[in-house]
């Protein structure tokens, strides 16, 4: 074997290079706070660190979710509550309208407070978040959901639709962020040529409201088809209408149209005045001053009576209407309240992941201070040391030994 100079000089220069590498390395890693920088430090530990970094960005992102979601479910619940609370109000006044004590400026002054506070609850249906979006739209974010439609009296319109947005908020859980107006405040009519429904039958609110504050102010009284033949005379508020002449030709049109045209002739003295249905010939009586419309006689052939449908009845059957829209909405305010009951759940199961796995990636990814500053300090030592050597070494030929 043969031994020569530059054979100990390159063995020695090779030990000085990797115990730099190495120095280098700890140095990078001390700088960083990560041991792991590239796959071929530790291929396992990377795969590790890979999946932990992947599953942290995915549960931060249910976390974005259920954030916005619980923003909105939020204001989805106080809009709903504050609709509670006008209800209760309106519900309050309804019963107060209803007292037979009540006279045509006492009726007047109530059903004002109500369509102030109606219109109220259509605001609130239509609240709009910090984006600008309406929360009671369902999909359609960016269209205003309800309006009155001026071309058909009472009734209103719904421009959203009936979809709800569920969101991901956990690795197998999904919330719906909203719910739809026509289902929180009932599908209102819509434009002519449809026509708000009678009282009793009415699923929107802000028109069973409307129809409220209409028959109170107005004291309506409904009348059926008539029967032929000549009309006995009658009184309507103390006043007499002449007993009228059976109509050619006679049918039951004929005959309400001359009955109405009768109780018209009166209009001046009792304020009543009366329409016949072109259809049926049915009278309906309006007082728009409020007052009591009081019918006495012998209505025989008229369609009306005195247990004719009177305003009352009316009032009854539309209060009835908005104490179903009214648990309607108290219904759907708790289905959110769960909805936001499991959001907070789901924060806390979230959270906690994030939690557990920053953990398990801290412990794959990040160096122990401690103990690389101690390796690095080692490291250093020993390659001062192995240059301090060298230098002397490098000095040394083994011509100095051939005699």
């Amino acid at each position: 074997m043969r031994i020569s100079s530059s054979w100990g000089q390159q063995t020695a220069i090779n030990s000085i290079i990797n115990q730099g590498s190495q120095l280098q390395q700890t140095q990078t890693e001390v700088s960083t706070g990560i041991k792991t920088l590239k796959p071929s430090d530790g291929p396992s530990a990377s795969v590790s660190i890979n999946n932990l970094t992947q599953s942290i960005s995915q549960t931060q992102q249910y976390q974005i979710n259920n954030n916005a979601a619980t923003q909105r479910l939020s204001l989805e619940n106080s809009a709903m509550q504050s609709a509670s609370t006008i209800l209760n109000q309106i519900n309050a006044l309804c019963i107060q309208a209803m007292n037979g004590t009540n006279n045509a400026n006492d009726k007047n002054s109530i059903a004002t407070q109500i369509q102030s506070l109606n219109q109220q609850l259509v605001g609130l249906a239509n609240t709009q978040d910090v984006n600008g979006e309406y929360i009671f739209s369902g999909t359609k974010s960016t269209t205003q959901p309800f309006t009155k439609d001026p071309s058909n009296s009472g009734a209103y319109v719904y421009s959203g639709n009936s979809a709800q947005r569920n969101i991901l908020v956990g690795p197998n859980s999904s919330v719906a962020n909203g719910d739809p107006g026509n289902t929180v405040f009932g599908a209102p009519t819509g434009s002519a040529p449809a026509i708000v429904p009678a009282a009793g039958s009415v699923s929107n609110i802000f028109e069973a409201i409307n129809q409220f504050v209409n028959a109170l102010s107005t004291n309506l009284i409904q009348g059926t088809p008539p029967t032929l033949g000549a009309t006995n005379s009658f009184t309507i508020n103390g006043l007499t209408v002449s007993a009228i002449a059976a109509p050619l030709p006679a049918t039951a049109v004929n005959q309400g149209s001359s009955v109405a045209a009768a109780i018209n002739l009166l209009t001046g003295s009792t304020g009543v005045t009366a329409t016949s249905d072109p259809a049926t010939g049915a009278i309906s009586l309006t007082n728009t001053t409020g007052a009591v419309i009081a019918i006495a006689g012998n209505t025989t052939n008229t369609g009306l009576t005195v247990a004719t449908t009177s305003s009352i009845s009316i009032l009854q059957a539309s209060l009835g209407d908005i104490t179903k829209g009214t648990n309607q909405i108290l219904s759907i305010n708790a289905i959110v309240g769960g909805r936001l009951n499991t959001l907070t759940t789901q924060d806390t199961i979230n959270s906690g992941a994030i939690l557990n796995m920053q953990t398990a990636l801290s412990s794959a990814q990040n160096i122990d201070a401690a103990a690389a500053i101690s390796t690095l300090n080692l490291q250093t030592v020993a390659l001062q040391a192995s240059q301090q050597a060298y230098s002397q070494v490098n000095k040394l030929s083994l011509f100095n030994y051939i005699s």
